[in-house]
């Protein structure tokens, strides 16, 4: 469920009592200390002590040490606290003060070679907790990196299952000495590699991910509306965030709110004109269930990690991101499904099995091992494209196969516009050749 919050529907009263229930020092206590301030609160209110401990024990507060006037344990504890919640929800340590993330550096991950390790102490060398979308690809390629795999694959069994750290090609021959021998030396290690990027997208995207979450036009509360308007207007947009010098967010400005500001007789203003009506959302959000939330209220505002206004995300704004976003995708589905098309009318299983003894059909095949089946000048005649030079054709391929991996993890940086046109080059290559298009023997499309 998204959390988008509805602002300026809480009195501003009723925010000064929650405050003066959960922070030290609240206004009215005098200056006091915790233990004197909490006994008049409870005595003017008539609240069990108990009572009063629970509550602010739900805002992760120590009611103990406040009530020894234990500051350095009270913000030790609450630190503490908030850091495990961040923990839970990432799946693995959060940077604690005075120390980095516990990430191997290539050399700390080589020396692995030859242990033997639970599950459970092999996430947590990458500070992680739990096995998910994002700490499964990144320790296996960080392994398949220094030369190194996991036996049993850690991706299975229990967390506190113990597997070895074995070299590829050692790992190689203990699975070839189980089942077919021949097999072992037919994997190239850089198809890891490959095969650790997934078929799938290996990080949910998120808010942040769109470049709209990073910046953001505003407004102050002192400019005249007129200034607003007329920044709406020079920009295209519908809506203006009313943000302080301080970084205070103070509502929205929308064409609608204008208008409902005239309807009503209201006095012409910015601050008549300034709407509560809005939703926010974390950056760090899932963003595919903050889409309804965007096509219902056409816009929603970024709240960042320092709980600023960082960026506003409009419907616009996601028709125009959807096609940065899924181009590469749908070009590197056809140039996958045309290439095997192509290979496949002419490589049999006995072409295949030459680059690898378990797979039956092109279909089955990686990348990696297209280059491989490629790379060999009698397989490559069979193709029948004399016009097409096999080494520069390879060449394409290899790099085509490097921005493959990139797109497939979802939260790596967009493409550069010369890997874009790379993919639609290579593309419209294959199109050429490809049998919907009615090759002639002389390799030119009819």
């Amino acid at each position: 469920m998204v959390r988008a919050e509805r602002r300026g529907r809480l009195p501003d009263e009723q925010h000064r009592q929650q405050d003066a229930v959960v922070l030290p020092g609240a206004a009215g206590d005098g200056g006091s200390a915790p233990s004197a301030y909490l006994t008049t609160f409870e005595r003017h209110t008539g609240s069990p002590g108990d009572w009063f401990d629970d509550i602010i024990g739900t805002h992760l507060i120590d009611a103990k040490a406040l009530r020894a006037d234990d500051f350095d344990a009270f913000y030790r504890n609450r630190t503490a606290g908030l850091l495990g919640l961040v923990e839970r929800e990432m799946g693995k340590g959060a940077v604690r003060e005075g120390r980095a993330m516990p990430t191997p550096d290539d050399a700390t991950v080589k020396g692995l070679e030859g242990a033997s390790l639970p599950i459970r102490g092999l996430l947590s060398l990458w500070g992680y907790r739990i096995r998910d979308h994002a700490s499964v690809p990144q320790i296996r390629l960080d392994l398949t990196n220094a030369g190194l795999n996991t036996v049993p694959d850690f991706a299975a069994g229990s967390l506190d299952d113990e597997v070895a750290i074995l070299p590829i090609a050692h790992e190689r021959d203990t699975v070839a000495n189980a089942g077919d021998a021949d097999d072992a030396t037919e994997r190239d290690p850089a198809d890891d590699s490959e095969e650790a990027v997934g078929v799938f997208p290996q990080a949910a995207m998120r808010v942040y991910d769109l470049p709209c979450a990073h910046r953001v036009a505003s407004i102050t509360p002192d400019e005249p509306l007129s200034a607003a308007m007329g920044r709406m207007a020079e920009h295209g947009y519908s809506q203006l965030p009313v943000i302080d010098t301080s970084g205070t967010l103070h509502g929205v400005v929308t064409w609608a709110s204008i208008v409902h500001m005239h309807a009503t007789g209201r006095k012409t203003c910015l601050a008549s004109a300034i709407t509560s009506e809005y939703e926010i959302v974390n950056a760090s959000a899932h963003l595919l269930p903050v889409l309804p939330v965007i096509r219902t209220h056409e816009f929603v505002l970024v709240r960042a990690a320092d709980g600023q206004v960082s960026g506003i995300v409009t419907s616009a704004d996601l028709a125009g991101e959807f096609g940065a976003v899924a181009r590469p995708f749908f070009t590197l589905g056809e140039i996958e499904r045309r290439l095997r098309r192509c290979l496949g009318r002419v490589y049999d299983e006995a072409d295949v099995q030459k680059v690898h003894k378990k797979k039956m059909s092109v279909d089955e095949m990686m990348f990696g091992e297209y280059i491989r089946l490629l790379d060999n000048e009698e397989r490559w005649g069979k193709l029948g494209w004399p016009l097409v030079d096999r080494a520069h054709f390879i060449g394409l391929l290899g790099r085509v196969k490097d921005v493959r991996n990139t797109v497939m993890h979802f939260n790596a940086p967009s493409l550069k516009a010369e890997q874009l046109d790379l993919l639609d080059s290579f593309v419209s290559m294959l199109r050429l050749y490809d049998p919907d298009y009615g090759v002639t023997s002389m390799g030119w499309a009819t």
